[in-house]
């Protein structure tokens, strides 16, 4: 679908597109959910930081690394995202690049 706002779409069409973004959005959150438990800050990257390095300290500290680089970003984006316009894009735009890196990172967890 194209730059269409709400407003011009019949409600059969709406509801059609509200339907398809919440398949959308439930699937991505599910599978997302999935893998962060899996990969997540205690399971699988102190193990890949362990074949990395030798440091303790690194490998302790991975967790935490982790736990800022997610939560770090949302406080300087919040604003610039609450004056925005269009929302949508700053939600979904973001998560294509995570998501290819998800998928390396799966495939790399099973070669090694």
């Amino acid at each position: 679908m194209t730059e269409l706002s709400a407003e011009t779409l019949s409600p059969p069409q709406r509801e059609r597109v509200y339907r398809r973004n919440f398949l959308f959005l439930v699937t991505d959150g599910i599978l997302f959910t999935v893998a962060m438990s899996i990969i997540g800050p205690t399971t699988l990257i102190p193990d890949f930081i362990r074949h990395l390095t030798n440091s303790e300290v690194l490998i302790g500290l991975s967790s935490s690394i982790f736990d800022v680089g997610f939560t770090l970003p949302q406080l300087f984006i919040a604003r610039y995202i609450v004056r925005s316009e269009r929302k949508k894009w700053w939600f979904v735009g973001p998560n294509i690049p995570v998501r290819f890196a998800i998928l390396i990172f799966a495939i790399a967890t099973v070669l090694l």
